[in-house]
């Protein structure tokens, strides 16, 4: 069994103050971030950083295509508003 603990680092929606979690919250799960103490670990070992900074832009450049497609794309129509929705 494995379990894992994430954290969102950012709040609910754009805007978000945040007033429900303090500076001192965020700053310790920031610096327990997995992706981070990665990226620490293989630069300061001389391990692939370069890889990393590459799969980050593909994955970046896949994000940017993904959002302007959808934005091209046309709207659902409204009676698939309610498809797949669970009570």
């Amino acid at each position: 069994m494995l379990e894992c603990e994430t954290y969102r680092h950012s709040g609910h929606y754009v805007g978000d103050p945040e007033r429900y979690r303090e500076q001192a919250e965020l700053d310790a799960w920031r610096a327990r971030d997995p992706l981070v103490r990665l990226r620490e670990h293989l630069s300061a070992t001389g391990q692939l950083p370069e890889r990393l900074d590459a799969i980050e832009q593909e994955i970046r450049a896949t994000m940017h295509e993904t959002a302007e497609r959808a934005a091209r794309g046309t709207p659902a129509e409204p009676a698939l508003l309610l498809e797949d929705v669970y009570a």
